[in-house]
């Protein structure tokens, strides 16, 4: 099925709202909250349904065998090679002003979804579902990591993910913040090259929850 003119709108204003949304503390989630909805808007429109293999957007989808190299990047990503993974469907990249920038959506059974950049098999963006409402985090005193401690896990991770970030990371513009210090964010902006006006700079990001777990990860270095 070939998308029509009212759905390539639609999915152009989601991106424009996400790179509003993806400025502030809560952009990890917004982004994903609003590719949802767009997912579902159109497997409806279409009558996908929840069939997993329905590509409105883009018919030209990967078969499942070229998706293979995919599911085992998002298996290293989370060091374990046994993680159930179910390919949603492809949709446009909200982080990107072009229709034909896409990222194919993965979910694992444990309530976090994945995106991946087909060309290449880059991992996009990595955290919870925006369908998933857990519960206000409590970290006990004793399991609380110190903000160096949660720093040093983000580079480490950004370092095992993001190719040449170390010999490079001097050149990106550091942020850090945190909500409710419960979750810290790390992040690193390029400002080397000028963006879009709709697009946000490429920047990666990890979000660690207070005891060192991993909470979200965002990268659109790649352009």
């Amino acid at each position: 099925m070939k998308p029509n003119a009212g759905t390539q709108s639609a999915a152009k204003d989601m991106r424009d709202q996400t790179a509003d949304d993806t400025a502030t503390d809560d952009g990890d989630e917004e982004a994903i909250r609003h590719l949802e909805q767009k997912i579902d808007e159109e497997q409806e429109f279409d009558g996908a349904g929840d069939s997993a293999e329905s590509d409105g957007l883009f018919p030209d989808a990967r078969t499942p065998e070229a998706r293979e190299a995919a599911l085992g990047r998002i298996r290293a990503f989370r060091d374990d090679t046994l993680l159930t993974l179910t390919y949603r469907c492809t949709a446009p990249n909200p982080y990107k002003d072009d229709d034909a920038k896409k990222v194919e959506i993965y979910a694992d059974d444990r309530g976090n979804e994945y995106w991946i950049d087909p060309a290449g098999d880059v991992l996009v963006q990595a955290g919870p579902s925006a369908r998933l409402h857990s519960a206000a985090r409590k970290t006990r005193t004793e399991d609380r990591l110190s903000v160096s401690e949660l720093r040093t896990k983000a580079v480490a991770i950004v370092e095992a993910n993001v190719a040449g970030f170390a010999g490079r990371r001097s050149e990106y513009h550091p942020l850090e913040d945190n909500r409710n210090r419960e979750t810290y964010f790390f992040r690193w902006d390029d400002f080397s090259q000028p963006a879009k006006e709709s697009e946000l700079p490429p920047f990666v990001q990890v979000g660690i929850n207070a005891d060192g777990s991993l909470a979200s990860y965002t990268n659109t270095l790649r352009r």
